[in-house]
C-alpha cells in the first residue's frame, strides 16, 4: 500500500474508532496505534477481530481490544454504524467463494461518512521462493485460489 497503513482519507486529528477485521496477531492494528500522533483531547479506539483468538496479543495498550468475530456472520446490532475506519485484509481468501455477504457485513458497521479499506494479496511470488518443489502445498493452494 505504498508504505502506508491507511489509504482512506480518515481524519486522525479527532478521536476515531478503528476496526481491523481478520486481525490475526494484531500487527497492523498495533502498528497503526503506535504510528498515530497523540491527540490533545481524547484517544483513538482500536478493535481487532478474528475467527481465532489464539494469536491475539496478551498485553495491549488500554485503547486496544481484541474479540472473536467471523466475517461470514452478521455483526451484532450494537456494532452497526460504529467505526470510522474498517480495515480488512484477504477478504476473498477468508470469505470463500462468495465474498459479497462478508463485504456487506463490513459496510454495516462503518459510520456514515466512514471508510472501509480492503486489501488483497496479489499472490504473485518469485519462483525461487514459491514453486512446486520448494513449497508444494502452498503452490496447490495458490492454484485452487
Amino acid at each position: 500500500m505504498g508504505g502506508k497503513l491507511v489509504r482512506a482519507p480518515v481524519d486522525f486529528s479527532q478521536p476515531a474508532k478503528i476496526l481491523d477485521s481478520g486481525t490475526a496477531d494484531g500487527t497492523w492494528l498495533l502498528d497503526l496505534a503506535t504510528s498515530l500522533p497523540p491527540l490533545s483531547a481524547g484517544t483513538h479506539e482500536f478493535v481487532g477481530t478474528d475467527l481465532n483468538l489464539a494469536p491475539f496479543p496478551q498485553s495491549t495498550p488500554q485503547n486496544v481490544t481484541f474479540t472473536v468475530q467471523n466475517i461470514k456472520k452478521p455483526w451484532p446490532e450494537s456494532q452497526h454504524d460504529q467505526f470510522d475506519l474498517v480495515h480488512q485484509r484477504l477478504t476473498i481468501l477468508g470469505a470463500g467463494p462468495n465474498p459479497s455477504p462478508s463485504i456487506s457485513h463490513l459496510y454495516s458497521i462503518v459510520k456514515p461518512g466512514g471508510w472501509v479499506q480492503i486489501s488483497e494479496g496479489t499472490m504473485d511470488f518469485p519462483p525461487d521462493i514459491v514453486n512446486e518443489d520448494r513449497t508444494p502445498a502452498y503452490s496447490d493452494m495458490l492454484r485452487l485460489m
